[in-house]
Order: C-alpha cells, then sequence, then structure tokens
C-alpha cells in the first residue's frame, strides 16, 4: 500500500490521508527498516504541505500534526533513521510544523498540544537525533510565531537544557 501511494507522487485527499497513516505510522516505528519505510517519510513529507496552508483536506490533516510528528520523532530515536536523505526525517519534523501565516496569521497558530511531542521524552528530551531535529522545528516556529515561544517557561527550560546538554549535540 505504501508503494502504491507513494506512486501518486502528490497528496491524497484528507481523508484518505487519515484513512492510510497507520500504514504509515507503522512503517516508521521501530528499530527495523520494513519494505516501504523510504517511502513512508516522503508520503508523510509531502502532506506536510497541507498543515502549512488553510487548504483542502486542512482541518483533517491539521488533527494529525501531533501524531505525524510522534512518528517522525519515533523513527529519529532509532540509528536507521540516519539513512534517508529525501527528505531526511528532521526536515519532515520541521515540515509538521511550517505554517503560512501571510494570509491567515492568527488562524494557523499551533497549539500546545501540537507542540507536545517535541517538548517531551521523544522530543527535546530524547535520544540526540531527537533533540537536534526539535531544536531544528523549534527554529523554524520561532521565525514564523516568536511570539508562540516567547515567554513560555517549558520551551525555554527544553532550549536551555539543550543549549547546556553534557553531549554537547
Amino acid at each position: 500500500a505504501i508503494f502504491e501511494m507513494d506512486a501518486i507522487g502528490e497528496c491524497l485527499s484528507g481523508s484518505s490521508f487519515l484513512f492510510l497513516f497507520p500504514i504509515i505510522k507503522a512503517a516508521l516505528t521501530g528499530p527495523r527498516t520494513t519494505p516501504g519505510c523510504e517511502a513512508a517519510i516522503r508520503i508523510l513529507w509531502r502532506h506536510t504541505a497541507v498543515l502549512a496552508s488553510n487548504g483542502a483536506g486542512y482541518e483533517i490533516v491539521r488533527s494529525m500534526r501531533k501524531d505525524m510528528a510522534s512518528a517522525v520523532l519515533e523513527l529519529l530515536s532509532h540509528d536507521r533513521s540516519q539513512t534517508f536523505t529525501d527528505p531526511t526525517p528532521s526536515d519532515a519534523l520541521v515540515s509538521c510544523y511550517n505554517i503560512d501565516t501571510s494570509a491567515d496569521p492568527g488562524g494557523l497558530a499551533l497549539t500546545s498540544a501540537e507542540l507536545a511531542p517535541l517538548l517531551g521524552d521523544t522530543g527535546a528530551l530524547g535520544v540526540k537525533n531527537c533533540r537536534i531535529a526539535s531544536m531544528l522545528a523549534l527554529a523554524s516556529i520561532a521565525s514564523q510565531q516568536p511570539h508562540r515561544l516567547k515567554g513560555n517557561p517549558l520551551i525555554e527550560n527544553r532550549i536551555w537544557v539543550n543549549c547546556f546538554d553534557q553531549n554537547e549535540s
């Protein structure tokens, strides 16, 4: 099913993506690379474009932003994530949080629930790859919606922890 979704080469409808997302998530989960895993990250990345704008299928796919980010962070927690290049899991995670605020500056704002994966044990407090990707995503969010991160003690704490991490990642 993953190869067929990838062969389409464009975004599925919001409802179709919602229906097929568990297959994509399963391919990205776990320490072993399953057939179609590379295609699964491409499909997920392709659908992040829907999250960036208020286009068709936005509400359906937006409800999945947290799960999409969690699936990418799960992939990043394993060494096999380093073999992905087009896109990298870090690129896919950052894309999950890209927002075009030019059309509706307040309408596409990120919620605390959507940010939760970046700040938890699998994100900013996770393994090195997860921490780096989470910091890249937070930097992207800060450039698009600086008011969203400024003054939030939890976000500031996670950035502080990563800036002064003993591993110097």
